[in-house]
This record gives C-alpha cells, structure tokens and sequence, in this order.
C-alpha cells in the first residue's frame, strides 16, 4: 500500500517526475553508504569531486577548493592525492561523507555508515556525523547498531 506525501524543502516530490526526482536526488540530497562506492583509478580528491565537476564544469577550481576544506574538517586532507586502496575503510568512509556534503544538501542519508568499521574508526565517523548534524544538517541514518542509535537524537524502530 502506498499512501501519504513526502516533502522535502517544502516541496511535495512523491508525485514528481523521475528527471526532477534524479535533479532532487543529485542536488538537494548526500548519501553515506556502508562501503563507499570510490573508483579505483582515481584518487581521493578526484572521486570526492567527480559527481560535482560533471555537473558544473566551469567551477572545477571552486569545486577543488571545497573538497579540500570539507577533506580538512574530516581529517584526511593530507590523503589527497591517494589511491583508494592506500587509504583505510575510515578513511574512504571520510572520502565519502566528504562526497555526500559536495553539493550542500537539505539531507543526508546514511545506510549504516559505520557498519563495515573497526569500533574506533566507528566512533570517529560518528563523531563526524554529529559535528555536521550540530552545523544544521538534517541526517536520518539506518542502521542496526545500538551504540549508533544511542548517539542520535531521535530513534525509530521499524518492523
């Protein structure tokens, strides 16, 4: 059964079209998957830009400015230049939050973000994720981790 509407920025989308809810999805929504989905022949900088620079070509330099600010406020600017097998699961899990905040979106989604994460790479994304949330994100998470959930503001139990 479906039923109901879903709003987002105050625009109703459920009923909307799939190019307009791919332009939603690409501008106004970041995603932080469980395994960061990276390219293997690209380095850091470069796949945490691609999606951003293939949208607004003429801004390649504004958009390299910004991955590096978003690269130092996660702690890994100085793994720029890095391929993504020299780099730990934390660190491409920074790579992808990075990613997911390239186009300043009104959400963040998160399916288990930390679920393939040693305990303290773990608690570092986490405290990663609350530092973005207390900047004014909204962040809805997945997850089955009691230790993730405990961390949230606000927990939902699905059946």
């Amino acid at each position: 059964i479906k039923e109901g509407s879903v709003f987002l920025d105050g625009e109703e989308i459920s009923s909307q079209s799939e190019e307009k809810l791919a332009r939603l999805r690409r501008d106004k929504i970041g995603y932080i998957f469980q395994q960061p989905t990276m390219i293997r022949s690209m380095n850091l900088i470069d796949n945490i830009v691609v999606t951003s620079v293939l949208k607004e070509r003429s801004k390649q330099k504004e958009i390299k400015a910004k991955a590096i600010l978003l690269m130092k406020k996660t702690g890994i600017s100085d793994l720029a230049q890095r391929g993504t097998n020299e780099v730990s699961g934390g660190q491409l899990q920074r790579a992808g939050i990075c990613r997911a905040l390239m186009n300043c979106p009104k959400i963040i989604f998160g399916d288990e973000p930390t679920g393939a994460l040693n305990s303290v790479a773990a608690s570092e994304i986490l405290d990663i994720i609350a530092m973005i949330h207390q900047e004014g994100k909204t962040i809805l998470l997945a997850t089955h981790d009691v230790k993730v959930a405990a961390r949230s503001e606000r927990v939902v139990f699905m059946k």
